[in-house]
């Protein structure tokens, strides 16, 4: 959607602040200053202006001479004039418009403009975009669909049910965008108050106005602004309107940050909610945004309730690395009863960020597993550690040494030896007693050893 010119917001409020004296008192110049001119002044017999009254402030406007130009005036006469307008457009914006020409001349249009439609699009938008529309003759390239803008952002935040009535009235070279900003900004109102309500407009966004212009990235960045007002307030209900959206794409933005919020609140729930999840790739993103916090009760319940729907081998090494990361000792007891297609990545993953937490219970849990056939893999993941996070290759090898299988094994020898310091790694004989490998397999691993010596010219005792 494109970007509308910016218009500063609180200039006029600025302009205001300089006009009212500090301390507190915000009555205009007196009526007896040497500055002011008898055009400016209250005709004689005028009410004086003691309140901010809608009469007091109408008539105080109406008795300014209109026929002196403000080009004429002194500053304080000009003070007093744009403060007494400013007032006006608080208690009567209406009133207040009529009088806006007298600055058409001037820099302060558009950003009284601007103010007038803040008070305004408050009381009644209809009334000001009514207005606005019959002036975009009074503003340069850019100001006007920019005011536009802001009254539409102000009408949707105050006045939502009033602001809907704008839609049909909105037309131009720049309805489009605007339908558009409106329909976005009226979803985050409502978002708010009521978050089906808020729901129920994006889900129009395409069908009520006809927006080809609206690309899928400015209606998912609606629905991520509208779901984090509500998600916060209504998770759960949140969470099975997502489950319901038709767009796949869609849901698969916003699952994450409603499966961390609906946990927060009920993580049982939460769990239960993912099994409606027909999307496979929001089912996994919204499993692991349960379970990223790593609380032991949630991993554990996302383990034993959603075991059929983590076995399948699409999503289960994103899901159990958050497990085995967080609580390995959980994700091991669920590996008890895996099935055989994940099993061997899960013992995989649970020996490696076990071992990284707590070296002596991983070993301990691995060593178990002797006998089984995913023993193999935990040795491997065991011994890589060793060698790599801990630079222990002579015990990495002790544990290559225990794998069965024998290209599992020579591969685990191999990388030991490629990457481990030399002065690391015990003497060749020593190694091959540790590691049972074939002639072939010994003899490529002298060959590669001989030749780091050489180019490192480190001394290492080798047998004949």
């Amino acid at each position: 959607m494109k970007k509308a010119p910016l218009i500063i917001v609180g200039v006029s409020s600025f302009i205001l602040g300089l006009l009212i004296p500090r301390g507190g008192d915000s009555s205009p110049a007196q009526s007896d200053s040497e500055s002011l001119s008898s055009s400016l002044r209250p005709r004689e017999g005028s009410e004086s202006l003691q309140s901010d009254s809608v009469v007091q402030l109408r008539r105080a406007f109406s008795d300014l001479d209109p026929t002196v130009s403000r080009d004429l005036l002194q500053q304080s006469e000009k003070d007093y004039q744009l403060n007494l307008l400013l007032k006006l457009m608080d208690v009567d914006p209406a009133a207040a418009a009529t009088h806006l020409s007298l600055y058409q001349e001037s820099s302060e249009f558009v950003p009284l403009t601007q103010q007038l439609m803040e008070a305004w699009g408050r009381k009644d938008p209809l009334a000001a975009f009514n207005w606005l529309s019959a002036q975009n003759g009074d503003y340069e390239e850019g100001e006007h669909p920019a005011l536009v803008m802001g009254l539409l952002s102000d009408a949707a935040r105050f006045q939502p049910e009033q602001a809907e009535l704008l839609l049909p009235l909105i037309d131009g070279p720049e309805a489009e965008d605007q339908k558009a900003f409106l329909t976005q900004q009226l979803a985050q109102a409502w978002a708010d108050l009521d978050s089906e309500k808020a729901f129920a407009w994006l889900g129009q966004f395409s069908e009520k106005l006809d927006l080809d212009s609206v690309s899928d990235d400015d209606l998912s960045e609606t629905y991520i602004q509208v779901l984090q007002k509500c998600g916060k307030r209504e998770p759960e209900k949140v969470a099975w309107m997502v489950s319901q959206l038709d767009s796949v794409s869609l849901q698969r933005q916003v699952v994450e940050s409603v499966a961390a919020s609906f946990a927060d609140q009920n993580p049982a729930e939460a769990i239960r909610w993912v099994r409606d999840l027909s999307d496979s790739e929001s089912m996994t993103q919204a499993i692991t945004a349960i379970m990223i916090d790593g609380k032991k009760e949630v991993v554990s319940e996302v383990l034993q309730e959603l075991s059929a729907e983590i076995q399948t081998e699409e999503r289960f090494r994103e899901v159990f690395s958050f497990a085995a990361s967080s609580h390995p000792e959980l994700a091991a007891s669920y590996l008890e009863s895996a099935s055989p297609e994940v099993k061997a990545e899960g013992v995989r993953l649970t020996a490696s960020s076990w071992y990284v937490q707590d070296p002596e219970k991983a070993q301990q849990w691995a060593a178990g597993l002797k006998g089984e056939p995913v023993f193999d893999l935990a040795a491997d993941e065991i011994s890589k550690e060793m060698s790599q996070t801990h630079q222990k290759p002579k015990l990495a090898l002790e544990w290559a040494g225990q794998i069965e299988d024998e290209a599992i094994r020579f591969a685990r020898a191999m990388e030991i030896v490629q990457e481990s310091g030399l002065d690391r790694l015990p003497p060749l004989d020593q190694l091959l007693e540790q590691v049972p490998l074939s002639a072939e397999q010994a003899q490529e691993i002298r060959t590669h050893l001989t030749t780091r010596i050489a180019k490192q010219e480190v001394e290492l005792v080798l047998p004949e």
